[in-house]
């Protein structure tokens, strides 16, 4: 069982990293397009700052007059401290030119780590809750019924929920909606059958029984089930197939064919009464008497 589930939960955990790679893919063309034209922009903005400084600088030039040099006395420099300048000015100048991405995160850098953090945290999210569904299930199952283990979810594949069988479940029982196999549903059919006869003491021992047997799937097994029964419990039963034979062409006839080969195989007697034993017409000759249509006229049977 842990093995299926596994298996159903890494098909389901692949789905959901395929719609995530085609969400990242998508996001990633949509930063790289927004990043490039952020990029563009700036550059326009240096150059129009550029184009202004020079055209400020070129105006000055031509208004203001060279001014006569004139001696004037050195000033005493005064110390600065060397690092401060030069970082200040590595910074400035870092800040107006440079265009590297490794300053700082990009959107789509931003954004992916987002993306990986949400999907983490959904992910961990569903496994806990599901861990805990399926915990608490169990145990209410358990408790209100230890033949079967937790329900099983829509349309998922699962091992017979009967104990100790490990077989693959093969259909879905309406009573109580456990799914079980082949092997375990005829053999919890045939306990119940049992349990029903002997808690209403439906036979005594040495009775006959006659099991009405039209060759249809219904009749065919409960033909197999009682025989199957009596000699397993020993219930003491003679039982015998009964049929009844309408004089239908095409149709009685051959289920009768199945009725005796339900005789040889569970090796009972078979009794066929037929109408025209009974009251000397088939149902065929009574269609032929009145009519297909005129199916209300009234027949006086000797």
């Amino acid at each position: 069982m842990d093995l299926t589930i596994n298996k159903v939960n890494d098909e389901y955990t692949d789905s959901i990293f395929e719609e995530i790679s085609q969400q990242f893919l998508n996001m990633a063309i949509e930063f790289e397009e927004q990043d490039e034209q952020v990029e563009q922009k700036n550059k326009n903005e240096q150059k129009e700052k550029l184009l202004n400084l020079n055209k400020k600088n070129d105006i000055y030039q031509l208004e203001t007059p060279t001014p006569t040099p004139t001696p004037t006395p050195t000033p005493t420099p005064t110390p600065t401290p060397t690092s401060t300048s030069t970082s200040t000015s590595t910074s400035t100048s870092t800040c107006i030119s440079c265009t590297c991405k490794n300053s700082k995160p990009s959107l789509f850098q931003i954004a992916i780590a987002k993306s990986y953090e949400e999907i983490s945290n959904n992910l961990t999210e569903k496994t806990s809750t599901s861990t805990s569904t399926s915990t608490s299930t169990s145990t209410s199952t358990s408790t209100s019924n230890s033949h079967f283990t937790t329900p099983p979810r829509k349309n998922a594949v699962l091992p017979c929920q009967i104990a100790n069988c490990t077989r693959r479940a093969a259909l879905k029982r309406p009573k109580n909606g456990a799914q079980i196999c082949r092997e375990c549903f005829c053999s919890l059919f045939e306990d119940e059958i049992h349990h029903t006869i002997t808690s209403t003491n439906l036979f005594n021992h040495g009775e006959s029984v006659a099991i009405a047997a039209s060759g249809g799937k219904d009749s065919t097994v409960l033909a197999h089930v009682l025989t199957f029964l009596n000699q397993k419990y020993n219930y003491g039963l003679d039982l015998f197939l009964l049929s009844v034979d309408e004089g239908i062409t095409g149709y009685r006839d051959d289920s009768l064919e199945t009725v005796k080969r339900n005789q040889n195989q569970y090796q009972i007697p078979l009794k066929i009464v037929s109408y025209e034993e009974l009251y000397g017409w088939t149902m065929d000759a009574i269609v032929r008497e009145i009519g297909l249509k005129n199916n209300y006229g009234l027949i006086t049977i000797d």
